[in-house]
């Protein structure tokens, strides 16, 4: 806990509301993927809030930026000051949004979200522009609806555990969130299937890889 980093804006209409997004910086070995992708995107997203508010640009609630610590050792950071600070969350929180391992392949979005954020992820992702080779010009819903449908929507995943996001959606709950690009799901389990079936050493593997 006393190694996470935390930063606040300045709101000009809310400042008793609360945004949190946040991320682990700790890692098992080298973390390239986990966490660093994702702690990348938290220090851009800081560098450019930062350059907004030098334009007079204030948002309309508080945002706290968090860097935690020990997250690989049991959600220790996170956890510890979101203990240390339950009732203020319980009152003010409007969402955690965490960035773990955000850059995990180049295929599309995948989002984990409770569903009260569902609307604004489909709306977000409608105004933004594809990054996906073969979509120029259409946007990144667009895209994701292709390549991840669910009836006639994209697919968003439920929230699990074993993340930073654990103490504030399963203790506190405070509606929370992650978005990652990710890799073809489908085609690796193509794949690890079809290497099953040819050879025996790969009887488990199929399953083991994810």
């Amino acid at each position: 806990m006393k190694d996470s980093i935390l930063k606040y804006t300045s709101p000009y209409v809310s400042p008793d509301r609360y945004v949190i997004l946040g991320g682990h910086r700790d890692s098992w070995v080298f973390g390239g993927i986990d966490p660093q992708s994702g702690a990348a995107v938290v220090h851009e997203i800081v560098r450019s809030f930062g350059k907004l508010k030098q334009n007079g640009w204030r948002p309309r609630r508080t945002i706290i930026f968090a860097s935690w610590d020990a997250e690989e050792f049991g959600l220790l950071g996170s956890t510890e000051w979101a203990e240390d600070n339950v009732k203020v969350l319980q009152e003010r929180a409007v969402a955690y949004i965490n960035a773990d391992s955000s850059v995990e392949g180049n295929y599309t979005l995948r989002v984990d979200c409770t569903p009260l954020m569902y609307s604004l992820v489909y709306n977000l992702t409608k105004e933004i522009p594809s990054p996906d080779e073969g979509f120029e010009g259409r946007s990144l819903y667009e895209s994701w609806l292709e390549k991840n449908p669910w009836k006639d929507v994209p697919w968003i995943n439920k929230l699990g555990s074993g993340n930073d996001f654990e103490v504030f959606f399963q203790r506190l709950g405070i509606a929370s969130g992650r978005a990652r690009y990710t890799k073809n799901w489908v085609s690796l389990y193509v794949f690890f299937k079809s290497a099953s079936s040819l050879l025996p050493a790969y009887s488990n593997c199929s399953f083991m890889c994810f």
